[in-house]
């Protein structure tokens, strides 16, 4: 048997039997063991998948050798290749934080973080590969259950209240998609994504029930992508769970969703009237995110609404619809999950180091903690875009798409791009000067460690590398968008 051809299927099953086995067995040093290792294995397996699909072009998986669209399909296209790399990558770096985690979990706990993680890991693979509406349903909620339990887990009381509103706001968004689902199986007969797409392309022209489906899992996936008017679960789930959760979630829990967001539309090969409704929200989430996160004085709550205003780049680009609009979306994708995901690292040796997160636990780390500081400016100059980071491509793309556009659609989105990168250059700025122009007003504790630190610049080296050679990744990005144009 040739194990390399069921890749796909060990992305989504390995994650789950570990997880298993190391709240089975119980034991930290054994758990922390396993959970690197397979964090690792999963990294390696979903980059060789995408290194397969770039030389060869698509892959199918048949579970059981039941042909598609009587048997479960994974398909492995650019795209879907590209968010699990991602995914796997993001995933490799969690063990590097295990100083942060004990502290902020307690030792008690720690297994039972080991298994719930990769069964989150498991659930936004199979989210990811899966060709088949249901499936992505499965997986979403075996990738939400074990996130709501992610944010509860920590020593912080406040977080038991944020995970509670995330499952309701969660279950509402999923119980939408599920409905739409549906709609689409008594219409269609069909859960495969291909069969479903060709069905209604034949019928040449939707009806209401179609319609109603549409706008019934648009909604779901907007709540949990937190696209606003759905985004109130986001700011008190990042800030009240422990580090590393916020980390990983910040870096892929919402872009996985935006991936099944766009698979999605593309089943209804993208329905204008839902792009023009999206351009609008997603420039009202540039602007409310970007100013709003500007107003926080709680440093993961300022990221978390930097998170929704980029979360509205990406949509932005795929409201625009051309090339160059979805390139940007794509790019950003990978440019928001390494370049937050370090920010959060570099907030939770601070966190480590002074006993919180707030504004005034920033004052004086500039000579305290040179390393995370520049680390932490490093990843704020990503998000307000400037040259030579992997931000700067992404609005420059997002700025030619624009131009595409017309006159007064042109106006709007490039004042808004540019009020967005003034008020991000702003709240980053307020870091700096509590950094390094004031004085600490607390005893700081020894240095989380240089494991932590290691993560932190592996993943800023990345953001560097692809922000002054952007060819190779905007190659990928591409071709992601000719797919997703066809």
């Amino acid at each position: 048997m040739d194990i390399l051809s069921h890749i796909p299927a060990l992305l989504t099953i390995l994650p789950m039997l570990m997880a298993t086995l190391i709240v089975a067995v119980n034991n930290n040093k054994f758990g922390n063991v396993l959970f690197t290792i397979t964090c690792n294995i999963t990294f390696f397996l979903s980059l060789y998948l995408l290194l397969k699909v770039l030389n060869n072009g698509l892959q199918r998986y048949n579970f059981g050798d039941w042909i598609a669209p009587f048997g479960i399909e994974y398909k492995i296209t650019t795209i879907r290749a590209y968010v699990v790399t991602i995914l796997g990558f993001l995933a490799s770096i969690i063990p590097f934080i295990y100083r942060v985690t004990l502290a902020e979990i307690g030792s008690k706990k720690l297994c039972l973080f080991y298994g719930v993680f990769l069964l989150c890991i498991s659930g936004l693979m199979g989210m990811v590969l899966t060709n088949d509406l249901f499936n992505i349903y499965v997986f979403l909620e075996i990738s939400s259950l074990a996130t709501y339990a992610l944010i509860a887990v920590g020593l912080n009381k406040q977080a038991l209240l944020a995970s509670f509103n995330y499952l309701v706001i969660g279950t509402v968004g999923a119980s939408l998609y599920l409905a739409a689902v549906g709609i689409l199986y008594a219409i269609t007969g069909s859960l495969n994504i291909d069969d479903i797409k060709q069905i209604l392309l034949n019928q040449q022209g939707y009806d209401g029930l179609v319609n109603l489906a549409i706008i019934l899992g648009v909604v779901g996936l907007a709540i949990k992508s937190a696209l606003i008017p759905y985004h109130f679960w986001l700011a008190p789930a990042y800030s009240t769970a422990p580090s590393v959760v916020a980390a990983f979630l910040a870096g892929v829990a919402t872009k996985v969703s935006i991936y099944v967001f766009i698979i999605f539309l593309g089943v209804f090969d993208y329905p204008q009237f839902i792009l023009d409704a999206l351009l609008v929200v997603a420039l009202v989430a540039i602007i409310y995110g970007s100013v709003t996160a500007l107003m926080q004085n709680n440093i993961a709550r300022l990221l978390a609404f930097s998170s929704i205003a980029n979360i509205g780049y990406i949509f932005l680009g795929l409201a625009i619809f051309s090339q160059n609009g979805l390139i940007a979306s794509t790019y950003h994708i990978f440019s928001h999950a390494f370049a937050k995901t370090a920010m959060f690292v570099a907030l939770a040796i601070i966190a480590f180091k002074t006993g919180g997160i707030t504004l005034k636990h920033f004052k004086g780390m500039g000579k305290a903690s040179p390393v995370t500081m520049a680390g932490f400016v490093l990843g704020g100059l990503t998000l307000i875009g400037i040259p030579g980071t992997s931000g700067f491509i992404t609005k420059w793309y997002l700025l030619q798409a624009a131009i595409e556009l017309s006159l007064y659609k042109q106006i709007i989105v490039i004042a808004f791009l540019a009020i967005a990168s003034l008020t991000a250059t702003a709240y980053i700025w307020k870091v700096i000067e509590a950094a390094y122009f004031e004085k600490a007003e607390y005893n700081a504790s020894p240095n989380a460690g240089f494991d932590l630190r290691f993560a932190l610049w592996v993943l800023l080296v990345i953001t560097l590398i692809f922000g002054f050679n952007s060819i190779p990744l905007v190659d990928v990005a591409t071709q992601i968008a000719q797919e997703v144009m066809q």
